[in-house]
Parts: structure tokens; C-alpha cells; sequence
């Protein structure tokens, strides 16, 4: 099935079942299973279509490890993680791969053919065939290298990856990554002792996914997917990983809602309703509209309604079928046959509304006027077509009545049925209406279809010229005459019999015209499906063929169903056809029986030549590939260069059939196995089947990784990680579950953060709703829950009194905890509030309060209504709750929960949708007493030191004595004169002066109009083709500004003085383009480019396209609103600076190891601390940070600059490159970027965590509730300036622990002191200077570069305006290039 179709239908119809993944707010998972191949398609080819486009191995590796964790990160399973790659896959599942390859590499070689033609320079290097990405080729052995290098660092060194069970099936092993996974399960779920309440979340992409999951029959299972984008938006990403959306997918509601969905059959079956068996038939249901092994039945599509007719169809036939259509994966034919029968009606329907018309259209101009039989034949149509036909004729008489007046476009429903879709292109043709389908309005946000007066004739209008307005010139009588065929039309209800309207429904004669019609139409349908049969399959409609056919079909149901539930039930079993059988023909299947035979999977070569096309032969062992070119090869016939893809009533190129012929397995093997001694000895090795690995972390083995890509990426000396071959535990004497396991928990006993519709009382409903769940109204039913009243509602004033300070529960059905802060009604709302060191409550009656409730509660029923379906009735009273936000760590080391201190993070709930109390809390927030010194800090733990100087540098314990703490710390002597010069370089870099449009349009003698359009996009039609001709430094409807030209104030746009120059230098160069700017367009228009430019057109247009180039307009930096973030060239010098600081460290012996002893506990920090006591720090643009988190993508201790601001994450440029990093969209060095949060890392240039000396032993014992900590904490965050250290500081006047120098003092060297101000100073213009000529680097990881690998970065530009040295300092020497002896100590450094 279409995986875009059936996931919107989906998620429409069961609007709760998708839940948006974000911090703390979804459930802990125990396995984490990823369904590789969407990863590697991704990293691999992300912006197919393109022919220019370029990507090299390593960055797709990269970025391969970077998705990997990533997702790691989201889920952070707790017992498994399991890694699946695409083996050999069934032959079943080979047909499919054949078709989709063939036709890959055919839309390749037509996107190169036509940017040939475009006149696009195509890159010398070859582009990447994503072909390759198929078990046995070259880059997959590559790939295969690659992960286990990447698993085994992350194993060794990420603390969250250490206690998990590593599992990677990779291309060697045989089977479909999914199902792999499910075997996985399977075996697990039948193992004694299994937990019942394993928690399972899957990541992939397949539709099928959804049915794997639905048929393990575990409660406890979510899919884990990208956010998937529909109209307009559908295929466009913005942004890198990080700002990429994920959802869950929970299989706990989507078996709610099926509940829900089939609870009319609980009174009316003969045996007992089980939910396990409906889940088994309404998987089986899917078959019928197609899967990766079985064609959709002719006539069956999800956007047609089709599992809507199925799931009718089956509460009408399980009453008579005697038991349910899928047995736990056994298929019962003569039941199946009752859903079938059923399906008849469907095709004859289909027949006459699709394919009648077309029969008859030759024969309708003969018939008009032959009285009856005349009538037989005239035009039929639906009663919703005939209103269409009316709705059009009263418009276009309007609009010729009052042109200036009227409506000029007329809307219709988004994706109509193909036939209402050619009933009303008719329609417009014949009017000579403008067509467009399924439009986007961005004002209103919706889709539809529409017909609207044509656009020549609107500006013939606007002109007042008779030019092209003949449209106008027609009469109402001309109207009527081009719609009277559909006006004389018949009303025909599908399904039922014609009723005419005229006195002549009466005569005697209508029945036996009603039979010779239906004469006619079954005579038509025979002929109909001879020709499908013929045209499409080659075979002769009635013969035995047919009868092979519909037996193929039922027996690949089958073999599906043992598929999903008891593995592989034959290698080499297949369908045979392109096309399903025609239901009509499905007749007599009761009877039908299978037996599978085994066999053995395809060896990886044979499986490349059974899928590969001749355009990807590359791909193949070169002893094989001229079997798929060479005239004299005797499978040649497997590889035509030239085949029919046929749309089979599709609109999208990857649902068309490709007709390409099977293959025949013995011929392929024969030919294979003679031509085998032409291999390689490498090749033969990677023409073998393999098995899984695990990895496990072992502190007492240690080993050297060697590089999976030597020159690129380095060894890993003290790796401790153990590889092995895994194998599945054993199933003798065990039988999989195929249904609920004993124990579970369901509804109110699920497992923490798993949702359930059943903590409420509601009724569903099934009904058209207009859900919006994508960005447009369903047009579908969709189940619509409306929730029962609580009981008698007490007082506000008691309820208040009862819930402020308690926790609760938010967010139905996904309940996170939260704080109640509030209580709220129409008249009054009580309230928690900080005063005089104590809680008290603040009482507000009126005015405000009740403005607010009015504005809330509207917001919240309209939100849960159209988003989830969710009808709430009147809503008499809020709860104000604090969400919780995670842990915190007492100074006494105890962890208590926090709660949200800030009211704009607060929520606002409706009481009927809280819950007051859970069965199982979730084991990731429960607060515990503290440790004891000596158990927080064993030996060896690695911490940061939080005292000064030295605040963030890494250390490691040596010991503790009572509750002290002894440390080893790399002390690093000049971070003061770092900070400092990094800071100096990012103040000296150009400040512009802003105005605000009013003063610049006043400057400039143009309205504020014009203005606002020449620095927007301005559209205008070229020759048919839209082009931008605008200054592109401001977007509105994106939220984005020009960084140095644009931003957003309080008064609307200012403009920078570089702006207001470019624009003075635009208009002057073309003065024709404000003049045209001051007309105002209507919806929809467009400026025409001889509009524009009258004379010399051409011309001027490139002179335009030369000035935009000139101008570097496409360079700009386009970033949101609300970031702050440095320019490219800025980056550039910091990366130059700290790099140099970097070297001149390691050469000047800067770092050193100190012994500092009798360190309290709140003096340092664990890595695995740092989540609890590290805060959202507040930043600003060259602060210097440290991660502190010893899990992640980010490596423990690295240190970095802040390069861009936004209001829950902070850019960061590292100082040396890591496995996962990026380039921040292009703004820095590859591998050197993160986005990260702002408790993830440590302010260094101004510290913002540290003991509160003096001020505990009072307020801790008043701190002692949850809501006391909250407000206090809100009344601590409130603004407050405190000056110290300078200007720029932002501790907060926090005092540090300082301890005094230990005797010995340091270890091998004394530090020495921190550089003065003439120094600094100097550091600062030698690196100013030295920005101009930055040493070169051989590649991102600082190691000699191969042939082939990572292209050296381009040199930074030089800034327009450079520090100059101030009077009296010394004077900046020349850089010399580094040794090889040099680049190895900064190596050491930046590890260090």
C-alpha cells in the first residue's frame, strides 16, 4: 500500500494515535529496533532529482553515524538496541526491488538528459547510484566496515550506550531489516521469563511497519517515524537533523480505536468477540489494497474510500462467516470468499462510473433525439455532479452579469475521485474556465480544486480593453447552449435504480429498458475485462490462465500472512503478474489449499542480477556484467533498456506498474554458477551469507579499533568493547505467541507513558469531523471521542483549596505530570503566588481573569476538536499547571523533581480532561535520598571542577575523606587570555547601524509599500515561468531576516545601512522596477516581465540576473527571526584563532595536571549530574563552552564557541572535528557544528553554576514542598542585574569556591600566571593580522589527506575592516606554517 495514503488516512481517522517526541514527555523504552535502509537513503541521496548533485562516501557514513545517534538519543532504550540492514530478501519481495531499481536508475539518466539540455555543468566525479544500497555491492561491505568502527566507539565511550544489548544484522545476514526485527521479537516474546510488558519502539518508514507491530500482539509498542509533510510542504526540508520533528506512533491507542472501530459486532457474533482476532482480520483486510508482495485488487484505493468499504464489509460478513478470516496467520479461504462476494457490486459500480462513459462517449452524438432509446444513452451523472453543474451555471451568468462584482473562482473539494475529477475538467472546458487541481491557499490553508475565470480575461477587464474578452461577449443563451448536454442529463444513484424525473418514469416501458441496460453493461463488462486481461497480462479472459491467476493471488496471501507471523515460508515462492485478478473472476476459492516449500535464499550476486538494471551494472562483479548487455547473453531478455510503465489509474510516478519481465531462476543460476571462477577471491567473500554481531561493553578488555577508513578517521586506542557473532536464543520445545502475553498491562495498569483512552469516560463516534491533522481538513470519517461530564463539580474556591501544590496529570491521553499552581472559572481564579518568603494565595475576581478564561477555554476545545477529535462541551474550570521538567540535585546530593519555574511554560487544562493519580509512576522522575560522599565520587569518576580559576576544566577523582573530594585536574593556564581574545575578535567584528522602514522609505523617497516589496521576492512571469527579480533580504511569511541586513524590531523592519546602499544601488540601476512595484496585484497575479521591462526585455533581464550576481544576493545569509548569529566570515576567524591558541598551547606546555584536595561535593560535577544541575544557561555570541554530557553526539570535554542564539538551543563551532558533526548549514567546518540545548554544555566565559555560600541552611527547610521550590526558583529567575567581573557578567553573583594551594603544588610544572592586558591585547591584533592568511589545514580531522577523501576548506576571506594594533604594543609577527611535528602536539591538545 502507498505508505503517504494509508499513514494520512491513518492518522485522520485515529487522530490521538500520533504523539509529537520532546523531552521527558514520552515513555522509556526498553528496545529500540532501527529498520536501516530509510537511514541510508537518506544520508545517501537527499535531494534525488538533482543531477549536479554531489556526495561523497564519507560524508554519507557521517551522516549515517549522526542518524544513528540521533535517534539513539531520542529513545535511549535501557536493555536492546538493534541495528537492521536489508539482507537477501525473498523472491516475493524481489519483483518488487527489480521494478523499483529499474525504474531509479531510468529517472536518473532522464534528470541528467535534461539538465544536459538546461545547459547545467555536470561534475566530472560520477553521482551516487542509490542503487547500491542492495545486499552484496561494494559500498554496502563499506557500510557494514563503517558501523561496526561507529558502534564500537560508541559503546566504549557513551555511558548510555554501555548497559544496552548492541545487536547488528547487517547485509550479510539473509531477510528484510523489518523482519529481521520481528524475528527478533517473535523469538524474545516465546522465551520463558520474557516481561510482558517489554516496552518496543520501532523506527522506519513502511506502512508495514504498522501491521508488524500491530500482529506481535505486545501493547507496549510505538513506531518512530519523521514528521510526514502533505501538499505544498510534501518532500521540502529545512534545516539539518537537529531541527528535524519526530512522532510516535502508539500502537496502544491505534488498538483502542480498533476497539471502538468493530465494537457493533460485540453483540452480534455467535462466538466470542476477541480483539486479538479482529486485529489479525483487519491486517488481512489490508492485503486487498496492496503490499510489497501483492498488487491492489482493480478498483481498492485508500484515497477512494476502499478501507472504509472493507471495514463495512466485514462487520456485515463475520456474523455468517462462523469464526474469524485470519487465524492467528492461517487463512480461511471459504470465509475470505464472503468478503469477496461482497466486493462484486463494488466492480460493476466501478465500471459504470469509470469506464461506461468512455464506451459510450462515440455513440452519444448518434443517439440525441431518438426518443427512448435515445434516452437510454444520453449523459448519466450523480446527484453531487448535477449540483455541480447548477453551482457552475449560476456563476458564470454572475460573473457576465456584474464582472466587477462576482466571484471569479469557484471552489471544489480537494482529491476527487478520478471520474467527479474528469466530470468537471469537462465542465470548465466547456466554459472556457481555467482548471487547476488541488490548489494550495496559504491565506486560508486548505486545498481544493477550482474554476476561475481566466486570467486574461481579468486583466482585459482591470485595462478596460475589448483585447481577449470574448468570454464577456457570450450570452446567457450561449451558456446555456455549452452546458445543455449536462443540463439534459440523467440523475443516476450509484447502486440504485434510475428514477426519471419526467412523466415518462411512468410508462410500462421502463422496466424492460432498465433490463436491456443491464444487458448492456454486463455485456460491456465481459468485453471490458477481456481486454484487461489480454492488453495487460497477455492472457485470454476465461481461460484456466484466469483461474492459475486468482489462485497466485489467494496463495500470496497466505504466504504474506505466514510471513508476518511465523517467518519465511518459501525463499523462492512468488507472484507471477504484474496486475490482481478482477474480483468478478475471484470465485470458488473455498476450496483452495497451499504448501510452501523452503528452499534456500539467493546468494548476494544473484540477488544483484535478479534486481539490478543494465544502467546500474557497475555495481556488479565485472565477470557478470556484460550478461546484461552482451547480444550474444542468454538472459539478456531479463534486461530490456526500454519497457511500459503503466499508471494503472495512478498519479504518481512510483505507483506505476513497470512492466519488465520476471525472472527465471534457474536460468539466471545456471549462467551465474558457470561464470563463477571469473571472481575474485574478495568478491567471493562478499558473495556469502553472514550473521549478526553484538556489542558489549567489557571494562576489563581493551583493545585498538583499528580506522574503518584509514587517513579519514583515526584508531581507537583502549577501546573496550567485545564483538561477536549473535545468535537467536533457541525455539525447541517453544511455540511463538501469537496474542496477548499473560500479564500485560492494559488501560489504567500500561506501563508509565504509554497512553490510554481509558483513564476517561467518553462515547465515540464515527463521523466527517474535518479533523486538520496535516495542515488541511479531513475529508474522511474520522472516530470522535466526546468526554462525559466528571460528576457534581465542587466549588472552585474548594477545588483550589484541595488541588494547588498536588501533582497531576496533563495532556490526555498522554498524561504528563505537572504542578497546580492555579484554579481558575468564568468569575474568579485562585492562585499560588511567592510572597515574604512563604506560599501564599492571590484571589482575582472579574475583569482580566475572566477575559483570560474566555480566551483559554476557547482556544482549548477549538484545539482539541479540530486537531485530535476531542469534543469537550462546556469547560467550567481550569487548572493552571506547572509541567515537570525533570531532576535537580541537592547541594546535600539528594535528587527532588523540578517543576516548570516560569509562568510562560505553564499549561492550562480543563479539570473533565486531568487525572489526578497513575498506577505505575514513571521510574525515571522518582526523587531519592542522597549518597554518601565516597558513593557519589568512587575512585576514577571523571568530573568538572566548578571553582575558580579553572571553573569547567576536566578532572578525575583520586579519593575522598569524609565529605571531601580529591581531585586530578588538567588545569589550563591561559583561559582567561582564550576567553578574552575570542570575545575581542567577536566585539571588533562590524556593528550596523538600523533603521526603520518609515525612515528609510523616507530617505528614499518611495513609499513603504515599495519598499517592503523590492527587499521581499518579487515574482514575475517570464515567458511562462516564474522568476524571482527580487532583493531577497527579508521573508515574511517564513520568519526569516538577512544576518547584517535585515531584522525585526518593535516598529516593524529596520534595515541596516548596508541594505539602504544596496537598495539606493538597486533602484538606480533599475529605476522601471519601483515604478511598476507601486500597482497592486490581486490574488494570484503576477507581474509580466514586459510589464516590467517594455522595451529591450530580454536585455534588461539579464542585465538584472548579472547585477543579482555581481552583488553576491544568493550568498546571504537567511536565518529566523528570533536568532542571533554570527556571519560566516566571523566564524572564520574564530576558527583560525582558537585553532592557533590550540597549537600554541601545546607547544608552550599551557595544560597542566594539579591536585586540589578537600573539595566539597557541590564543587564538582559528574557528567551524569549534569542533567540535573546544570541550567539553561543564558549566552551570548563567542562565549566559550565545554560539553558535560557523557552521552550524545557531542564528545565528553569537548570545547567549543557559540556562534548562534535561539531561544531553546545555542550553534556551537567545536574546536576539533567529531564523528557527528555538521557544517550548520554551510556556516563553519564540516564536522565541527552542533545544535545543542543550554543545559547541555558549560558557559566558560561566564560561569553561571556554583555554590550559594551562606545561603542554605534557612531556606532549605522552607524549600521542603514542590510548590515552595517552584516559586521560590520563579522568584530567583525573575531578571536581576549584577555587576561583576565587568559589563558582561552574568553569574548572578555567585561566589566560587576557591581552594587553597595544596602543598606539593603542581604536578611536573607550576602553572604559570594568567597573561596581563598588554598581552592579551597583542594576542588579539597578532590574530587579527593573522585572520588573513590562515594556515592551511589538510582536512577536517588535521591528518594527511588520501586521494580521493575530504577537499580541503577554502581559505577565510579577509575582513573588510581589521583590528589594528594599539600605539605602544609589539608588533604582530608573521605565522609560519606548523611542523609536522607541531600538527601532532595540537592534535594532543585539542583531545586534551
Amino acid at each position: 500500500m502507498g505508505v503517504p495514503k494509508y499513514f494520512r488516512w491513518l492518522s485522520e481517522r485515529y487522530p490521538l494515535i500520533m504523539q509529537l517526541v520532546e523531552e521527558n514527555r514520552i515513555p522509556e523504552f526498553d528496545n529500540l529496533y532501527l529498520d536501516m535502509n530509510g537511514i541510508i537513503h537518506n544520508c545517501s541521496h537527499p535531494r534525488d532529482g538533482e543531477a549536479t548533485f554531489r556526495i561523497s562516501e564519507e560524508d554519507i557514513f557521517l551522516g549515517i553515524f549522526a542518524y544513528i545517534e540521533h535517534l539513539f538519543a531520542k529513545i535511549r532504550p535501557k536493555k536492546v538496541f538493534f541495528l537492521a540492514i536489508d539482507g537477501v530478501a525473498p523472491r516475493a519481495k524481489m519483483n518488487q526491488q527489480r521494478s523499483r531499481r529499474f525504474r531509479t536508475a531510468q529517472e536518473a539518466k532522464e534528470a541528467h538528459d535534461k539538465a544536459v539540455r538546461r545547459g547545467e555543468e555536470i561534475p566530472d566525479s560520477p553521482p551516487f547510484d542509490s542503487n547500491c544500497i542492495t545486499p552484496g555491492t561494494v559500498f554496502m561491505r563499506k557500510l557494514s566496515r563503517q558501523l561496526e568502527y561507529f558502534i564500537a566507539k560508541k559503546v566504549s565511550e557513551d555511558a548510555n550506550w554501555r548497559d544496552v544489548q548492541v545487536i547488528l544484522s547487517g547485509h550479510e545476514a539473509c531477510g528484510e531489516g523489518e523482519h529481521k526485527i520481528m524475528e527478533f521479537v517473535r523469538t524474545l516474546k516465546a522465551q520463558p521469563g520474557y516481561d510482558p510488558n517489554t516496552r518496543h519502539c520501532l523506527y522506519g518508514l513502511d506502512a508495514d511497519l504498522i501491521m508488524l507491530g500491530l500482529l506481535s500482539h505486545d501493547p507496549h509498542f510505538a513506531l518512530l517515524r519523521e514528521e510526514v509533510t502533505f501538499g505544498p510542504r510534501r518532500g521540502k526540508k529545512t534545516g539539518g537533523l537537529e531541527t528535524q520533528t519526530f512522532y510516535l506512533l502508539h500502537l496502544s491507542l491505534l488498538r483502542e480505536y480498533l476497539e471502538m472501530e468493530f465494537d457493533a459486532l460485540k453483540t452480534k457474533l455467535s462466538f466470542p468477540f476477541d480483539l486479538e482476532r479482529i486485529i489479525d482480520d483487519y491486517i488481512l483486510l489490508h492485503l486487498f489494497v496492496g503490499n510489497d508482495f501483492l498488487p491492489h485488487l482493480p478498483g481498492l484505493h485508500i484515497n477512494e474510500g476502499a478501507i472504509e468499504l472493507l471495514f463495512r464489509i466485514y462487520e456485515k460478513v463475520l456474523p455468517q462467516a462462523g469464526g474469524y478470516l485470519n487465524e492467528q496467520g492461517i487463512l480461511h479461504p471459504e470465509r475470505l470468499q464472503l468478503i469477496i462476494n461482497e466486493l462484486f457490486q463494488l466492480e460493476r459500480d466501478n465500471f459504470v462510473r469509470d469506464h461506461m462513459p468512455k464506451q459510450e462517449a462515440p455513440s452519444k452524438t448518434k443517439a440525441k433525439g431518438k426518443g427512448k432509446k435515445g434516452q437510454a444513452m444520453q449523459m448519466c451523472m450523480t446527484p453531487q455532479q448535477r449540483d455541480w453543474v447548477t453551482k457552475v451555471h449560476e456563476f458564470a451568468v454572475k460573473f457576465r452579469a456584474d464582472p466587477g462584482s462576482a466571484e471569479t473562482s469557484l471552489a471544489f473539494p480537494a482529491k476527487l475521485p478520478a471520474a467527479d475529477l474528469t466530470f468537471l475538467h469537462g465542465l470548465a472546458d466547456a466554459l472556457q474556465l481555467e482548471w487547476l487541481e488541488n490548489e494550495y491557499d496559504p491565506v486560508s490553508d486548505t486545498t481544493a480544486t477550482t474554476m476561475s475565470i481566466p486570467t486574461s480575461t481579468l486583466k482585459a477587464i482591470r485595462r478596460d480593453d475589448a483585447y481577449d474578452m470574448e468570454f464577456l461577449e457570450q450570452s446567457e443563451a450561449a451558456v446555456r447552449q455549452a452546458l445543455q448536454p449536462y443540463l439534459d442529463a440523467r440523475v443516476e444513484v450509484p447502486g440504485q435504480a434510475n428514477d426519471e424525473a419526467s412523466e415518462e418514469t411512468s410508462l410500462p416501458t421502463e422496466p424492460p429498458l432498465q433490463a436491456e441496460r443491464e444487458r448492456e453493461i454486463d455485456d460491456k463488462l465481459v468485453a471490458w475485462k477481456s481486454s484487461y486481461y489480454q492488453t495487460k497480462m497477455g492472457i485470454k479472459y476465461g481461460s484456466d490462465a484466469v483461474k492459475d491467476l486468482v489462485y497466485n493471488y489467494i496463495e500470496g496471501m497466505q504466504w504474506v500472512l505466514h510471513y508476518y507471523y511465523e517467518g519465511n515460508a518459501s525463499w523462492g515462492w512468488f507472484y507471477r503478474y504484474h496486475y490482481a485478478p478482477q474480483v468478478s473472476d475471484m470465485r470458488n476459492i473455498s476450496d483452495f489449499t497451499f504448501h510452501f516449500e523452503k528452499g534456500t535464499p539467493f546468494l548476494p550476486f544473484e540477488q544483484l542480477m535478479g534486481v539490478l538494471p543494465p544502467l546500474s551494472k557497475q555495481l556488479i562483479p565485472p565477470a557478470f556484467q556484460d550478461l546484461m548487455t552482451d547480444p550474444s547473453s542468454s538472459i539478456l531478455d531479463f534486461y530490456p533498456t526500454k519497457y511500459e510503465s503503466d499508471m494503472n489509474g495512478k498519479k504518481n510516478s512510483w505507483e506505476a506498474v513497470v512492466k519488465i519481465p520476471f525472472i527465471e531462476e534457474s536460468r539466471l543460476l545456471d549462467v551465474l554458477h558457470r561464470r563463477a571462477n571469473g571472481l575474485t577471491a574478495e568478491e567471493r567473500e562478499r558473495n556469502t551469507h553472514g550473521v549478526p554481531h553484538q556489542f558489549v561493553y567489557d571494562a576489563s578488555y581493551t583493545r585498538v579499533m583499528p580506522s574503518s577508513l584509514p587517513g579519514f578517521l583515526p584508531d581507537l586506542p583502549d577501546n573496550h568493547t567485545r564483538i561477536s557473532e549473535y545468535v537467536l536464543p533457541s525455539m525447541e520445545g517453544k511455540s511463538f505467541v501469537k496474542t496477548l502475553p499473560e500479564g500485560v498491562g492494559l488501560g489504567l495498569d500500561a506501563m508509565p507513558g504509554f497512553p490510554s483512552m481509558k483513564t476517561l469516560s467518553f462515547k465515540p463516534s464515527l463521523r466527517k469531523f474535518g479533523v486538520n491533522v496535516h495542515g488541511t481538513s479531513s475529508q474522511g470519517l474520522s472516530m470522535i471521542l466526546a468526554i462525559e461530564p466528571r460528576g457534581e463539580k465542587p466549588s472552585t474556591e474548594a477545588l483550589a483549596k484541595t488541588l494547588i501544590g498536588t501533582s497531576t496529570y496533563i495532556h490526555w491521553p498522554y498524561l504528563f505530570e505537572g504542578l497546580v499552581v492555579g484554579v481558575s472559572d468564568s468569575n474568579e481564579c485562585f492562585r499560588a503566588v511567592w510572597k515574604k518568603n512563604q506560599v501564599g494565595i492571590r484571589h482575582d475576581v472579574g475583569g482580566e481573569a475572566s477575559l483570560a478564561f474566555r480566551k483559554q477555554t476557547s482556544h482549548i476545545t477549538s484545539r482539541y476538536a479540530n486537531r485530535y477529535g476531542v469534543v469537550l462541551g462546556a469547560v467550567d474550570v481550569l487548572l493552571h499547571v506547572r509541567p515537570l521538567k525533570g531532576l535537580i540535585l541537592g547541594y546535600d546530593g539528594s535528587i527532588k523533581k523540578e517543576y516548570e519555574p516560569l509562568p510562560d511554560a505553564e499549561v492550562v487544562s480543563p479539570w473533565p480532561l486531568v487525572i489526578d493519580k497513575v498506577k505505575h509512576e514513571d521510574t525515571r522522575f522518582l526523587e531519592h535520598p542522597s549518597m554518601s560522599v565516597a558513593e557519589a565520587f568512587p575512585d576514577s569518576t571523571r568530573v568538572f571542577f566548578l571553582g575558580s580559576p579553572g571553573f569547567g576544566c576536566p578532572g578525575r577523582v583520586i579519593g575522598t575523606a569524609g565529605d571531601t573530594v580529591t581531585i586530578e585536574l588538567a588545569f589550563i593556564a591561559d583561559l582567561v587570555q582564550e576567553h578574552s581574545i575570542i570575545r575581542k575578535l567577536v566585539q571588533q567584528r562590524a556593528q550596523d547601524s538600523y533603521f526603520h522602514a518609515g525612515q528609510v522609505a523616507n530617505r528614499l523617497k518611495i513609499s513603504s509599500l515599495v519598499l517592503s516589496k523590492l527587499t521581499s521576492s518579487i515574482f514575475i512571469m517570464n515567458h511562462g515561468q516564474k522568476s524571482n527579480i527580487g532583493l531577497n533580504l527579508k521573508f515574511e511569511a517564513r520568519s526569516r531576516k538577512v544576518l547584517g541586513y535585515t531584522r525585526r524590531g518593535h516598529q516593524g523592519w529596520e534595515y541596516s545601512e548596508r541594505a539602504v546602499l544596496l537598495v539606493v544601488e538597486f533602484m538606480k540601476a533599475f529605476p522601471e522596477i519601483p515604478r511598476i512595484l507601486a500597482r497592486r496585484l490581486n490574488d494570484g497575479e503576477y507581474y509580466d516581465v514586459e510589464e516590467v521591462f517594455p522595451t529591450k526585455t530580454d536585455e534588461r533581464m539579464t542585465a538584472l540576473r548579472a547585477w543579482q550576481k555581481e552583488h553576491h544576493l544568493r550568498d546571504l545569509e537567511d536565518v529566523p527571526l528570533y536568532v542571533e548569529r554570527l556571519e560566516r566570515p566571523i566564524i572564520e576567524v574564530l576558527e583560525s584563532a582558537v585553532a592557533i591558541i590550540a597549537q600554541r598551547r601545546a607547544e608552550g606546555g599551557a595544560i597542566k595536571r594539579q591536585i586540589l584536595r578537600g573539595l566539597p561535593r557541590e564543587a564538582l560535577l559528574k557528567p551524569e549530574h549534569a542533567k540535573f544541575r546544570v541550567p539553561e544557561q543564558s549566552f551570548e555570541l563567542g562565549d566559550r563552552v565545554i560539553n558535560v554530557l557523557d552521552f550524545g553526539f557531542v564528545p565528553l570535554a569537548a570545547k567549543g564557541t557559540v556562534v548562534a542564539i535561539g531561544t531553546d538551543s545555542i550553534d556551537v563551532v567545536f574546536d576539533a572535528p567529531f564523528l557527528a558533526g555538521t557544517t550548520l548549514g554551510g556556516i563553519c567546518s564540516q564536522y565541527r557544528g552542533a545544535t545543542v540545548g543550554r543545559a547541555h554544555v558549560l558557559n566558560l566565559s561566564t560561569p553561571q553554576i556554583a555554590t550559594k555560600w551562606g545561603e542554605l541552611s534557612d531556606l532549605a527547610a522552607m524549600q521542603s514542598t514542590p510548590l515552595q521550590r517552584t516559586l521560590h526558583a520563579e522568584n530567583l529567575a525573575r531578571p536581576k542585574v549584577t555587576v561583576m567581573g565587568g559589563p558582561q557578567s552574568r553569574s548572578g553573583g555567585m561566589k566560587f569556591f576557591q581552594p587553597a594551594t595544596p602543598s606539593g603544588g603542581l604536578q611536573h610544572a607550576k602553572a604559570r600566571s594568567p597573561a596581563s592586558n598588554k598581552q592579551v591585547d597583542a594576542a588579539t591584533s597578532h590574530l587579527a593580522a593573522l585572520s588573513l592568511k590562515k594556515p592551511a589545514k589538510p582536512n577536517a580531522w588535521n591528518s594527511p589527506k588520501p586521494q580521493g577523501q575530504m577537499p580541503t576548506p577554502t581559505p577565510a576571506p579577509a575582513l573588510s575592516h581589521p583590528p589594528k594594533p594599539k600605539q605602544g604594543k609589539p608588533k604582530a609577527k608573521p605565522h609560519q606554517k606548523p611542523s609536522s611535528n607541531s600538527k601532532s602536539k595540537k592534535n594532543t591538545a585539542t583531545s586534551t
